[in-house]
């Protein structure tokens, strides 16, 4: 009966529903999405409605073939609803951007939005390059957010397991039990930690074990 109420009480916590949390959200961006530019812009500049971690963005730039450019760093702005990515100059044509940021509440959010540098007509549209690029993505990222919710699990599982059976079966509980629940509790919490960095950037899970990316987070 404990074990069950153990899970009973895990999964009701994991299922309700969450605080309402103001995610956030892109209120303006340098391009603009859609814009005809005449010159190259010197960097990519995302302005969003709340404040996000900048440290863990992700900003990608893409020509009108759907190859990616190299880009520099996502650094904070003048406040901390900013991101901005130094470019290259650019030539003519149509590009498309892509983005991944951690709302200050922990929750990521992702956009992409195309522009082009040059009045003349260019090949394909603008929604054609943007489904190049999304279907062009790494999808391990659906792995780490699988993994990241397992973590959580064991996480909430083994907090349940020492406070909630602590409470009930006081001083009859029995120190094997006590370990497994103890290893669960600090498998899951430190496995969500590593696991957040990789979630939060749309990494992989090799980005869970690379200690530049714990001490982002």
């Amino acid at each position: 009966p404990a074990i069950a109420g153990v899970l009973l009480t895990a999964v009701l916590l994991l299922g309700s529903s969450p605080p309402a949390f103001a995610h956030a959200s892109l209120e303006s961006s340098t391009p603009a999405a859609n814009s005809v530019l005449e010159v190259s812009p010197p960097a990519i500049v995302l302005d969003f409605d709340d404040a996000i971690e900048a440290a863990v963005a992700s900003v990608e730039l893409f020509d009108g073939t759907g190859k990616a450019i190299e880009i520099g760093s996502p650094l904070p702005g003048d406040d901390e609803t900013i991101v901005s990515s130094a470019i290259p100059t650019l030539a003519n044509g149509l590009y498309a951007v892509t983005w991944r940021v951690t709302s200050a509440d922990g929750h990521p959010i992702e956009g992409s939005f195309s522009f082009q540098i040059g009045t003349a007509t260019v090949d394909g549209s603008a929604d054609d390059l943007l489904a190049r690029v999304r279907s062009g993505a790494d999808h391990s990222s659906d792995r780490v957010q699988w993994a990241y919710g397992m973590a959580r699990f064991l996480s909430v599982v083994g907090a349940v397991a020492l406070i909630g059976v602590g409470l009930w079966l006081q001083g009859s509980i029995s120190r094997r039990w006590w370990a497994i629940a103890s290893s669960v509790f600090l498998f899951g919490t430190f496995a969500a930690f590593a696991l957040f960095g990789a979630h939060a950037t749309g990494g992989t899970l090799t980005d869970a074990l690379d200690p530049g990316v714990w001490r982002e987070v």
